[in-house]
């Protein structure tokens, strides 16, 4: 196995920097034989204050220079690592001096995704996962730190593409991980929800979606908890099961849901604002299961390398 047969992506996220190095795999896809996860909030400085703080920012280049030591080990050179960021570098007011330190502290050249291209990598990875969405109508979420993101898909075509700006990090009074009150999380989500979607109003494609499939480490743990793994990429949990599972933490705050799920602090952080946003939106479809594809963007980043996925925009070309 040479280092030319290698990939890595690095994803710049809102609560952390993940990094997977993949190989070649079966079906046209990838392998994962490296990874590693650092939390940092990048998302807690930009939608609170606009900008990312400049103690953040020195955390954030700190991981990415180790992350590039990680890649040195596997012969992979930064310029050849595909870095992307997503809702906290997009919207911050000092984007561009951070992603010009990155540069010249970890020599990582950042790809800054738009909504559409995070939609459609997203997309590309669970039809992969799942061998493909067949169903008349699929609603694929994922309730991220800082944007809930959801594709309406007919057959294999994408017919509609939403993203809302609340997120488990973004909902205001939410950001306290130690709330332990969501009492009132779905009314403010479908008062924002029909502030967006005032025109679109897409609640008719919603209802007749009969596959609803989730992504995100949130609701993997729903499915580690309360779901029947089926194959080897994705797991299913019932809809009495999931509706039962989110009841059981709604009132919980991050250290009780530690306590209770054996769950680390930071996996707990969002877990119940996040859930509970995934809870809104399959409620108003007609699927009797949420399928739980083991996949993130960054497999998306990596199919957009192959025949299945052709180039994707930006993030599939080299730096």
């Amino acid at each position: 196995m040479t280092a030319l047969r290698l990939a890595a992506v690095i994803d710049i996220g809102a609560s952390a920097m993940r990094l997977v190095v993949a190989e070649p795999g079966p079906r046209g896809g990838w392998k994962q034989i490296d990874r590693a996860v650092k939390p940092v909030s990048l998302g807690r400085d930009v939608f609170r204050s606009g900008r990312i703080s400049r103690e953040t920012s020195l955390r954030a280049i700190g991981i990415l220079v180790g992350f590039g030591e990680l890649l040195a080990g596997w012969g992979i050179a930064p310029g050849d690592a595909h870095v992307i960021a997503t809702s906290a570098v997009r919207e911050a007011r000092n984007r561009a001096a951070f992603v010009g330190r990155v540069f010249s502290r970890a020599a990582l050249r950042i790809h800054v995704l738009d909504e559409i291209e995070e939609n459609r990598l997203t997309c590309l990875a669970v039809r992969h996962a799942v061998g493909g969405l067949r169903s008349a109508c699929s609603l694929i979420i994922e309730a991220g730190a800082g944007t809930t993101r959801i594709s309406v898909l007919r057959g294999k075509e994408i017919t509609g593409a939403y993203s809302f700006r609340f997120g488990a990090l973004r909902m205001g009074k939410y950001l306290d991980p130690d709330w332990g009150d969501y009492t009132h999380l779905e009314r403010d989500i479908g008062r924002m929800v029909g502030a967006k979607l005032d025109t679109e109003s897409p609640a008719g494609g919603f209802s007749r979606a009969s596959r609803f499939a989730a992504v995100g480490s949130p609701v993997r743990i729903a499915a580690e908890k309360a779901g029947t793994k089926t194959k080897e990429n994705y797991a299913l949990i019932s809809r009495k099961n999931f509706l039962d599972f989110v009841a059981g933490i709604q009132g919980c705050s991050a250290d009780e849901c530690v306590r209770m799920l054996h769950i680390t602090y930071y996996e707990a952080e969002g877990l119940v604002p996040s859930l509970i946003i995934c809870k809104y939106f399959f409620e108003r479809t007609s699927a009797r299961e949420i399928l739980v594809p083991h996949v993130s963007i960054r497999e998306g980043v990596l199919l957009g390398f192959t025949p299945e996925g052709g180039a994707a925009a930006g993030a599939g070309k080299k730096p």
